[in-house]
């Protein structure tokens, strides 16, 4: 009988990353494999088996609340954004660049182009915009010729003498939330429409009006010539030749505008991080500061070696700004003044432009709309200057009737071939339309669709040439036009409307175009048809002409169904083109009969609201006790001279001042706050001068403001007259008493729209963050808790950035930005006595008007300014971050051989030669723990160990991001055999 039996001998065999060969060579690339070496070896024969004894993974943070970003890439995006090029010439003792601008370059160019990103767990490439409030501050209602160049203009009724434009639209043309009608001695209205000086400018209501660039190369300094290295450019030389209209003036709606987009990249370091290291990485990363920059003009200006120096130094300024918060080039006091307007309208784009005409046209490098989706789909469609089309302008080569006796039934042709490319396109820009549902808001009497019943369901619309100085006896223009639409800016500041002969000339090249609505069948909105019909119309809007000549296989549209084509739109004669006796003959395009039709870029098209940004550097004080300026020292230091340089300061800041990506504890949710510069409670101007009636107030409380006063703080275009503090002698509610009590009343603005929530000077928004739908889950936005839907949803009327973001929308954005708190309790401060008393009262919050008995019972309109105390919202994310982006690790090691007992990775069912996992449920300090899961591996082909190599990966198969002490430890058993027995090989027994 064989009474031998066998035992396993064990060995363990330790491999630390820290006792590695890669370690002790210096590698510290990748900690999550390693090699070690086992002296003379361990021999491995068929049968002996091999397992992981234990692991200890070593993850900082890992004991703690943490995130866990890994740095992979999972993805790519194309994204459009903005690049901008700046080029200075050394011509100076110091700096370089033209002196007289503040950003002292001599020329900018700006291009928008695509960018291929990649897209990370730990990293977002987010494109941010700009946004300028309409706050009655920093901007101006476009179009606007120029503002006059007295230095004081506080007490000035807009006029056309001071620089406005002397028409406006038509009466019942315009969107009117668009408008505020101001009606003074030097603009009264007149129902004769070429006669109308009513002056309609942008609402000062609080909306967001986004940043839109110039693209191309601007330049500063006319004695610069072109930069050295600047490229080519397709779009202009160093002129200003594209603001040229197609009537030959100057026009800068008409230039290369496209949305400013800049990128802004955020990474987060890799590892196991906590959730309030993120936020503050984050938010440092968005602001991002500077120091505060010295604008140094003496270095442009004179040598400071000489007997003759500015004062101060010559530092003129101090510029800080930050990722978020900077200056941008704006309209400034002179550069904006009548001298350079009027060389603006007298070139004749022949020859290179004078320093005056630059500084003019610079003044609308950025300008911002309020209606971007549409402006951008607009232009880039359907725009003057796209190539799509064949001209300066789309125009109509055929109609039904030409005759207003066929209005109710009138077919539209345009010059655009009938085909699913170009039916796309112009569907881009009708598409955009749906988003802004004020535009069909037909509230004005004086309106052609007035009480037509047209909706955004039924009908979409064009821009189309009005016709206006005809020959009676042909019934044609007398003075073809070159141009869609105008802004009116015909003439220069000593051209006088009164004057007849002036006046004729501009109503023959400045004449506003006008909306055109069509059919639209809503159920056709996403189709497109080979041959479409009445009754089924291409994306709800186009059919196809039939026939033969000139004007058949083109885009053609209806309005039948909405009621036809407005009697106004035809001329005194009844003819809509002109009177043409046959159609398609060629005729339509002489220009006598040429009618424009298409998307109108200037600033008074129907939906193409617009503002300028300012800076009101040149009138910075009310109370005129400074100005912008250096004085002149000459060798003993004494002063010779003062030099006003309030010119060079041609910027203002933009964007938000504090934004952060914060972290809430309680809920455990990430959020977005601040993504504005706020209102403050500020101080009247000129505070101090006076401690009783103006003392200085801390000022710092952040605000919304109703029925804002603007405390003569920031003289801007257009908003005069800035009322002064007046006595009102009022009678007091003391019972059985007549007594009364004057108090000085700071009156509302007239330019300042009433009732309207203004909390904010700028801001930003995060118009995309880089990441696709279909990587948001692994993506950082999608780790720390925040949705497509609720960052990315697709546009709509309620998430344009007109609307405020509130809890009806915040959980399906399609830009992040945030505002001021609004609460319904608010309403309950919004009701004071006329001496600012709160009554907290649920009253309907309304105009009243004062009586003041010491001017015989003068009656006074009044709105009550309301301030109230606010902070931002916050954009919580919908979910909880995650803590883990996988549950386990997996760990390989060549010590096996066959891969067959594991299959995975990325795409499943890959053999790998992995030996074990460590779950993630075991942690303590910076260390995850595996112990010994029972899985072993039998040795099937003898061989000798003399290393080993480790690997430590994510279920997917790729490195893990670890730090140094890893170690994992294996388990070798041998089977051995005991000796036969002792006891019997003592006795000799068998």
């Amino acid at each position: 009988m064989d009474t031998t039996s066998s035992f396993n001998e064990i060995q363990l065999l330790e491999c630390s990353r820290r006792s590695s060969v890669q370690k002790l060579s210096g590698n510290t690339e990748n900690n999550a494999i390693f090699t070690n070496k086992l002296d003379s070896g361990v021999e491995l024969n068929v049968g002996d088996e091999v397992s992981i004894h234990s692991a200890i993974v070593s993850e900082r943070g890992a004991g703690n609340e943490t995130i866990e970003l890994k740095g992979n890439v999972i993805g790519q995006v194309v994204r459009n954004i903005t690049d901008i090029q700046t080029y200075t010439e050394k011509n100076n003792y110091r700096n370089n660049g033209y002196a007289y601008v503040l950003n002292r370059e001599d020329a900018v160019d700006v291009e928008n182009k695509d960018v291929t990103l990649d897209v990370k767990d730990n990293q977002v490439n987010m494109s941010i915009e700009y946004y300028k409030a309409t706050n009655g501050e920093n901007c101006f209602s476009l179009p606007r010729r120029y503002v006059k160049d007295e230095i004081f203009q506080w007490n000035y009724a807009d006029s056309f003498d001071i620089g406005a434009m002397f028409r406006s639209q038509r009466n019942g043309t315009i969107i009117e939330t668009d408008y505020q009608r101001d009606r003074n001695a030097s603009s009264p209205w007149n129902k004769v429409w070429k006669d109308n000086k009513e002056l309609l400018k942008v609402r000062q209501d609080g909306t967001k009006y986004t940043i839109f660039s110039r693209q191309g190369p601007t330049f500063y300094g006319v004695n610069s010539s072109v930069p050295t290295g600047i490229p080519s450019d397709p779009y202009l030389d160093p002129t200003i030749d594209n603001m040229k209209n197609g009537n030959g003036s100057v026009d800068p709606a008409v230039d290369y505008y496209s949305r400013y987009k800049e990128l802004k990249t955020v990474e987060i370091p890799t590892g196991r991080r906590s959730a309030d290291f993120i936020a503050e990485s984050f938010t440092n990363s968005l602001q991002n500061a500077s120091s505060l920059e010295g604008y140094d003009f003496w270095a442009n200006a004179n040598n400071p070696s000489t007997a003759t120096v500015y004062d101060n130094q010559g530092q003129l300024a101090g510029v800080y700004k930050t990722d978020t918060f900077k200056p941008f080039n704006c309209g400034s006091g002179k550069n904006f003044g009548p001298i350079r307007f009027n060389s603006v309208m007298a070139y004749d784009f022949t020859t290179d432009p004078t320093q005056f005409i630059l500084d003019w046209a610079n003044c609308f490098q950025n300008i911002a709309f309020k209606r971007p989706e549409y402006v951008e789909a607009g232009r880039k469609n359907l725009g003057r200057l796209d190539l799509f089309i064949d001209g300066p302008n789309n125009w109509i080569v055929d109609v039904s009737n030409d005759s207003v006796n066929g209005s109710k039934t009138m077919e539209i042709t345009i010059n655009i071939d009938y085909n699913a490319s170009n039916c796309e396109r112009v569907n881009n820009f009708f598409k955009t339309q749906k988003l802004y549902p004020e535009m069909w808001d037909f509230r004005n009497a004086s309106g052609p669709y007035y009480n037509r019943g047209l909706t955004r369901d039924n009908s979409r619309f064009l821009h189309i040439d009005m016709i206006q100085a005809y020959d009676n006896a042909s019934k044609t223009k007398a003075v073809p036009r070159g141009e869609l639409g105008s802004d009116c800016y015909f003439g220069d500041s000593t051209t006088n409307p009164s004057n007849a002969s002036d006046l004729n000339q501009m109503i023959q090249y400045d004449t506003p175009s006008q909306p055109i609505f069509f059919t639209f069948l809503k159920q056709d909105e996403d189709s497109f048809y080979t041959n479409p019909n009445n009754q089924r119309l291409s994306y709800g809007t186009m059919k196809m002409r039939g026939g033969t000549g000139n004007a058949s296989q083109k885009i053609t549209f209806i309005t039948e169904s909405i009621g036809g084509v407005p009697t106004s739109y035809y001329n005194g004669s009844g003819f809509f083109i002109g009177g043409i006796a046959a159609a398609g003959n060629g005729s339509f395009e002489l220009d006598k009969y040429k009618r424009f039709i298409g998307y109108d870029p200037h600033f008074t098209a129907y939906g193409n609201a617009a503002i300028g940004l300012w800076t009101p550097a040149q009138t910075p004080d009310y109370a005129e006790n400074y100005d912008i300026a250096l004085n002149v020292n000459d060798l003993n230091g004494s002063q010779v001279s003062t030099v006003a340089l309030s010119e060079v300061i041609n910027q203002t800041y933009i964007g938000s001042s504090n934004p952060k990506l914060v972290y809430d504890n309680v809920k455990d949710r990430f959020g977005w706050a601040d993504f504005y510069t706020p209102e403050y409670q500020g101080n009247y101007a000129g505070a101090g001068d006076d401690s009783k009636d103006n003392p200085v107030t801390d000022g710092k409380e952040l605000v919304y403001k109703i029925n804002k006063r603007l405390r003569k703080q920031s003289c801007c275009p257009g908003m005069g007259p800035y009322p002064d503090l007046i006595p009102i002698k009022l009678t007091t509610s003391r019972t059985g008493s007549s007594a009364s009590v004057t108090t000085n009343f700071d009156m509302p603005n007239t330019n300042i729209f009433p009732f309207s929530i203004m909390d904010c000077h700028s801001g930003i928004c995060i118009s995309d963050f880089g990441i696709d739908k279909d990587q948001w889950e692994d993506s950082l936005m999608g780790i720390l808790g925040f949705s497509y839907e609720q960052l990315q949803s697709d546009i709509s009327e309620n998430n344009t950035m007109q609307n405020r973001v509130n809890t009806f929308n915040q959980n399906k954005l399609n830009k992040v930005t945030t505002q001021g708190i609004i609460k319904a309790e608010d309403t309950l401060i919004y009701n004071q006595t006329v001496f600012g008393a709160i009554m907290y009262k649920p009253d309907i919050f309304t105009s009243i008007v004062l009586q003041d008995q010491a001017s015989g019972l003068k009656k006074l309109q009044y709105a009550n300014p309301v301030n109230v105390a606010t902070t931002s919202l916050t954009i919580t994310a919908d979910n909880v971050p995650k803590q883990m982006l996988n549950p386990f690790f997996s760990i390989r090691s060549d010590l096996i051989d066959d891969t067959s007992a594991y299959l995975g990775s990325r795409d499943s069912g890959q053999r790998m030669p992995t030996m074990g996992t460590v779950l993630k449920n075991y942690n303590s300090g910076d260390y995850f723990y595996g112990e010994d899961d029972g899985i072993t591996f039998t040795v099937t082909k003898p061989k000798v160990v003399t290393s080993i190599t480790t690997s430590i990966n994510d279920p997917d198969g790729s490195f893990c991001r670890l730090d140094d002490s890893s170690a994992v430890i294996y388990k070798v058993q041998k089977k051995q055999l005991f000796p036969v027995n002792l006891v019997q090989q003592f006795f000799g027994k068998k």
